[in-house]
């Protein structure tokens, strides 16, 4: 009963249980049903919008292509533009020529844009104004897209080897159910404008303001470097300049160019100098820069300021010279004109002197004007207009003087100079007695006479009283001169010091010749003049001499003399006798020539205009050297010297001291990084630095100075080489941390111009400078803005010496891989090792103490690696990882996010490690003895790997790789067999590969073949030559060196030889044969032999 009772139950029980498995697959069935409809229906609507929602993506991105196009074309056409235009987007109404071109040079006034921000504002105004319109988004609003406003905003960034334009912008677009947000755009045009502005700067300065510019050749001599020149005449004043740059982008089918036009016709401009400094060299240049003054060291100025000015007149007038002197009289004026085709240099303040002379030179223009055979120079000195000493220089077109002083000078062509005529008369008068004394003496001599000698006495006696002379003077000032090479100029010039002050200083002096009357001439040009000589009632001579180094000889008529420019000459007129019974007589000398009378009468000066412009060196904001700049147009400072005079000018790099700074420890601690109480050498490379050029380096913390030091360029600092441009000095860490563990430190460079120009770049570099007790160092060049800090420690290790290698390898293998090295490259990765060894197996305690010990350093991600050489696995815990040193990455690893998030995921078990791979690259050789380079690779998981070159099996050679790049090794001097070299790899691990076999055969064995001219058969009597050297194959390719054969002696033949060439003679009066043996001698005392049956007869 119980058993059935039991059966039952068991049968209730199972049919519940069937139920209750029955209900659960239907709950199952429904759930997944619905899923499944559920799923279907939506992957339906999916499939539905799925197209809808991809073709909407790609139309918006043709919004946001069509924007960046549009920047890109509009940035290149609107810099070719400019560039046509000497980089102006409209050029200024005064700076337009004929409507094309844009004047950089004009009335040779340096006028080219000064300021980049202009440049800068030109082409941004030209993108804002024109991308909506080339964007045209109206069309995409026509196609249904809903487009937000479009309002552009463009800044340029002149950088130093290209540009970068940003247009910022913010969009949104719509269609139907699709949104999407576009903004800003960045385009590098790879334009060098720095680099082309500067050269243009350089071109303008030393090329096209040289004094001695060539309007015709205007490119001559000038060193172009990197670019092409090129240049069109516009017209007889104009040239149209084009530099061209194939470094650049290519514009319109061709290579970056700038043009700008060059006008250099004459300006009324002045031109102001500070020449205070005596202890250095001034140049002072006319505002055509064809004037050019020089004041060596040791030159004082009267005036600490001088300005050069210039005007054209058809000429000059001296008022009132005398003309005609009577004894020492003037009797006569006339006014002395002087024409003048050249410009007329203005130097004041007038009456300026200086303490010696001073070297002054004109350059003609010769290239734009007829130079004439003779020319000469005015000065206007305190009695007007004179000629003045000069020398010339006809190949360059110049004249040259020295001046100890100024007001206007000017040159003169001789052959447009009137001739003029001054006359010196001497009138003389005797009175009555003194006509009658001699009368009467000599009466009395022959009444004595004849009372004492008788008849004859008189004629004994031979006595003769002559009369006394009396006369007018004339004076010519001429120069003296030799020739010595000007060392700005070019032009000869050495002037007699002498003379220039005799010039300078003459004024109204007249020579005092005793009795004699005179009258003072200066003569126009170097010149023959003509003396006349008229007498009345007496006996004259009339001379011309240099005064005062010569004495006077005289002549009775009228003569032909060459004057010499610049000397000082007199004319006498001298009465030597009266002529009987005249007791008043008159002697006129007249000079004619191209003279003019020294003394003159100057009308007071007008009251002085009121100053024009300046002309200027202007030294733009931007660090560029303008020379014979527009005062009021300079955007920057301003120097009242010629830019040539600035040594940092010199160059056409510009003043913005930017340079290369670099700061290491000198106690081996990476890049970026260092101790308290460091020593660092810092050394700053500038481009543009000149010998008087100040660099200053300022460390800063918490944007506080905190300390400078000078650096220097002397080669005594540590700086290399002296005036190599690379400045340097040690700097000492020293109580920098205070309180504090550690403290980023940034640098500031002051770099001063002279006096001219300072610059101060900010924030140039930083390090980081930590305790010098710290337990965290940095293993590669530091950078605060680094993004990932990887942080090494050692675990389980017995000392650092153990642990070092394996941090090593360890840093090297993630370094190493792609991934790593993109981000490192990227975002940047510093790495730290802690110098504290742990012993735990809490990683937590690990990653907790190394954040502590390396808390200087912000990046944002961070990971721990714990080195243990006992891990057999890959342990990770949140931002720190411990695995075993030999670890090795998979290949194809995606990112280093990947890694971060599973690093143990991305590395190979140990025991799944394969050993590694040798591969002999080299062919199998056959060659001679000698070197024999064996090329191989290696390719590992992780290196770096060991390996050994096996000769025959023999380890011979050692080493160590580090990538899978093709490594070589020499054997050297392989001798003559067979040898066979294999490379033996061993990992990290110990897992052993080998490469395989390489087989090198060395035999130089030389081989000689006679078979083929053996037997040789002679006639009777007869001869046959042989070459044996086609016969010998030598595996070196030398010459044979010697020959030999045997027997050497026959009664059947003889035998002679000369390089291999036999001739073989039968020489028995009957038949014979015997056999020779030949053997050829090669290199390295090697040999072979052959043998040839000979029949004779």
């Amino acid at each position: 009963m119980e058993e059935k009772l039991n059966k039952k139950l068991f049968n209730t029980i199972k049919a519940q249980v069937t139920a209750f498995i029955l209900v659960g697959i239907l709950i199952i069935a429904i759930v997944w049903g619905a899923l499944y409809i559920s799923e279907y229906f939506a992957k339906k609507d999916m499939e539905k919008f799925a197209p809808i929602g991809h073709q909407l993506t790609l139309e918006s991105d043709t919004i946001k292509e069509n924007i960046d196009n549009c920047i890109q074309s509009l940035t290149d056409k609107g810099m070719q533009l400019m560039s046509d235009q000497g980089l102006y987007l409209e050029i200024p109404e005064d700076y337009n020529y004929d409507e094309n071109y844009a004047y950089w040079l004009k009335n040779t006034i340096n006028i080219m844009p000064s300021s980049f921000e202009k440049i800068d504002q030109d082409l941004a105004y030209y993108i804002n104004s024109n991308l909506p319109t080339c964007a045209n988004l109206d069309e995409f609003k026509e196609n249904g897209w809903d487009i937000s406003q479009f309002l552009p905003f463009t800044t340029i960034q002149i950088n130093k080897e290209d540009m970068s334009i940003e247009v910022r912008y913010t969009i949104d677009v719509k269609k139907q159910d699709f949104e999407r947000q576009f903004s800003n755009s960045i385009y590098n045009p790879k334009i060098r404008f720095r680099q082309i502005y500067g050269k243009s700067v350089d071109f303008i300065n030393t090329q096209l303001l040289r004094p001695d510019f060539d309007f015709n050749n205007p490119l001559e001599n000038y060193d172009a470097s990197l670019y092409k020149f090129e240049y069109e005449r516009l017209d007889n004043q104009t040239l149209l300049f084009s530099i061209i740059d194939s470094q650049s982008k290519i514009l319109d089918g061709k290579p970056f160019t700038l043009k700008f036009a060059a006008d250099f016709s004459i300006n009324n401009i002045s031109r102001m100098y500070d020449v205070s400094n005596s202890h250095k060299t001034r140049i002072l240049l006319s505002p055509d820069r064809l004037a050019v003054l020089i004041l060596q060291p040791g030159i004082v100025s009267s005036s600490d300021k001088i300005t050069i000015s210039q005007y054209k007149k058809d000429f000059v007038v001296r008022e009132q010279t005398p003309h005609i002197v009577v004894n020492d009289k003037v009797t006569e004026y006339v006014d002395a004109t002087f024409p003048t085709r050249y410009p007329i240099y203005q130097f004041n303040p007038p009456g300026t002197n200086f303490s010696t002379p001073a070297i002054l030179t004109i350059f003609l223009n010769k290239d734009q004007q007829d130079i004439p055979t003779e020319y000469s120079l005015l000065y206007n000195g305190q009695d007007g207009w004179i000629p003045y000493p000069y020398t010339l220089d006809r190949d360059t077109g110049a004249i040259g003087t020295m001046v100890f002083g100024f007001s206007d000078w000017t040159v003169i062509a001789c052959e447009d100079q009137n001739s003029e005529s001054h006359s010196a008369i001497a009138e003389e008068e005797r009175s009555t007695w003194a006509f009658l004394t001699p009368i009467l003496a000599v009466a009395a001599i022959i009444v004595l006479a004849l009372v004492t000698f008788g008849a004859g006495g008189i004629f004994g006696a031979g006595l003769f009283a002559g009369a006394q002379t009396a006369g007018a003077t004339l004076t010519i000032l001429g120069i003296n001169t030799g020739i010595a090479a000007s060392s700005l100029a070019t032009v000869g010039l050495t002037i007699n010091a002498a003379l220039a002050y005799e010039a300078y200083g003459m004024g109204t002096e007249e020579w005092n010749l005793g009795d004699n009357r005179s009258i003072t001439i200066k003569a126009k040009c170097n010149t023959n003049i003509t003396v006349l000589l008229e007498e009345e009632d007496g006996e004259c001579e009339c001379s011309v001499f240099e005064t005062p180094t010569q004495t006077p000889a005289y002549s009775p008529s009228g003569d032909i003399y060459t004057l010499e420019g610049g000397k000082m000459y007199t004319v006498a007129a001298v009465l030597t006798n009266f002529t009987w019974p005249n007791t008043e007589a008159t002697c006129k000398c007249t000079a004619e020539g191209l003279i003019t009378t020294n003394m003159a009468y100057k009308p007071p000066e007008p009251p002085p205009p009121p100053p024009p412009p300046q002309l200027v060196c202007c030294i733009t904001y931007d660090g560029y050297c303008l020379d014979n700049y527009l005062d009021e147009e300079c955007n920057g400072n301003k120097t009242q010297r010629t830019c040539l005079e600035l040594t940092e000018c010199s160059g056409e790099h510009p003043l913005s001291g930017e340079g290369n700074l670099n700061i290491q420890s000198l106690e081996g601690d990476p890049q970026g990084f260092g101790k308290e109480g460091d020593s660092f050498l810092i050394s700053y490379y500038i481009q543009s630095a000149s010998e008087n050029t100040l660099v200053i380096a300022h460390i800063k913390k918490d944007e506080t100075v905190i300390d400078s030091i000078t650096l220097y360029d002397d080669g005594a600092h540590d700086d290399e080489t002296a005036n190599d441009k690379y400045y340097a000095n040690t700097w000492r860490s020293r109580n920098t941390l205070g309180n504090q563990n550690s403290a980023e430190l940034t640098w500031d460079v002051e770099v001063r111009y002279g006096n001219i120009r300072t610059e101060i770049n900010k924030d140039v570099d930083s390090i980081t400078l930590i305790d010098a007790n710290s337990d965290c160092e940095s293993m590669n060049t530091f950078s605060p803005e680094n993004s990932l800090d990887i942080i090494l420690a050692g675990n389980y290790y017995n000392n650092m010496d153990e642990f070092s290698p394996d941090l090593e390898s360890s840093a090297s293998k993630i370094i190493r891989t792609s991934a790593f090295s993109q981000y490192h490259s990227e975002h940047g990765i510093n790495f730290f090792k802690i110098k504290e060894l742990f012993s735990t197996s809490s990683l937590s305690q690990i990653k907790s103490q190394a954040i502590s010990k390396c808390d200087y350093s912000d990046s944002p991600k961070k990971l721990i690696i714990s080195l243990n050489n006992d891990a057999t696995i890959c342990k990770q815990e949140p931002n720190i990882v411990e695995l075993n040193p030999l670890f090795a990455f998979k290949s194809g690893i995606p990112n280093v996010n990947s890694v971060l998030q599973d690093f143990c995921g991305q590395v190979n078990e140990l025991n799944l490690m394969n050993p590694p791979e040798a591969e002999i690259i080299t062919e199998n050789i056959v060659t001679i003895p000698g070197d024999v380079e064996v090329e191989f690779k290696i390719t590992d998981e992780e290196y770096p790997v060991n390996y050994e070159l096996l000769w025959n099996y023999i380890p011979r050679k050692s080493g160590q790789v580090h990538d899978d790049s093709p490594k070589t090794h020499t054997i050297l001097n392989l001798p003559n067999g067979d040898w066979i070299v294999q490379i033996k790899a061993i990992d990290q691990r110990g897992s052993v590969g080998y490469s395989e076999v390489l087989s090198i055969t060395i035999n130089d064995t030389m081989v000689m073949d006679l078979s083929s001219i053996s037997p040789l058969e002679i006639p009777s009597g007869g001869l046959e030559p042989l070459d044996l050297n086609d016969a010998v194959y030598d595996p070196a390719n030398d010459p044979i060196t010697a020959w030999t054969y045997s027997p050497a002696f026959s009664e059947c033949v003889s035998i002679s030889e000369s390089g291999g060439q036999f001739t073989i003679t039968h020489i028995k009066d009957s038949s014979c044969s015997l056999t020779v043996t030949f053997e050829a001698i090669g290199t390295n005392n090697r040999r072979v032999s052959d043998s040839i049956e000979i029949r004779a007869g």
